[in-house]
């Protein structure tokens, strides 16, 4: 189901007061504007929704993805950007187990010109152990809270991660 205004041609895609639903697994809205080629440009605000990530992940990869947590999720951002894209205010929160926050800043490849990318971003998680569980992951991990802060950027092909900051309350702190 998609409701409202679709406007695709070349590398512009605008969606205008948008609603669109794939059952229970998907819900998004807003309205955006994005650009990509040679002028990249992004504006308005999306918000997606959905009540199990694996199943949305499987469904559009044809494959089983144990890795993926089968958790709700809620996504919002503000785009903007001349030249680039922006992802302002992002705001990610898979169920209680983590919330993912900051500023993503992408240039698309034109022509030979690679990926350029900067992410700062902060993590929370609320139980470690619950979070690497829900990915499948049966190693053991302490269950207290841990919060982060990543800065990434990529250029030419090249991620740097000048900044990683990791505490896991009460057990370690990363730097």
């Amino acid at each position: 189901k998609l409701v409202g205004d679709m406007t695709v041609g070349g590398d512009k895609l605008e969606l205008r007061n948008f609603e669109t639903q794939v059952g229970d697994l998907l819900q998004a809205s807003g309205d955006a504007s994005v650009a990509m080629g040679d002028k990249p440009s992004a504006e308005g605000k999306v918000r997606v929704q959905g009540s199990n990530l694996r199943a949305l992940v499987e469904l559009a990869t044809g494959a089983t993805q144990a890795n993926v947590p089968a958790s709700s999720f809620d996504l919002t951002t503000t785009l903007s950007g001349k030249d680039q894209i922006e992802l302002k205010d992002l705001r990610f929160a898979l169920a209680n187990l983590l919330t993912v926050a900051g500023n993503v800043t992408v240039v698309p490849p034109v022509g030979s010109s690679a990926l350029k990318a900067d992410a700062s971003l902060s993590l929370s998680a609320s139980n470690l152990q619950a979070l690497a569980k829900s990915a499948g992951q049966t190693m053991q991990l302490p269950a207290q809270p841990m919060t982060g802060k990543v800065v990434a950027k990529v250029r030419d092909g090249r991620y740097d991660l000048p900044t990683l900051s990791l505490v896991i309350a009460d057990v370690a702190t990363v730097d």
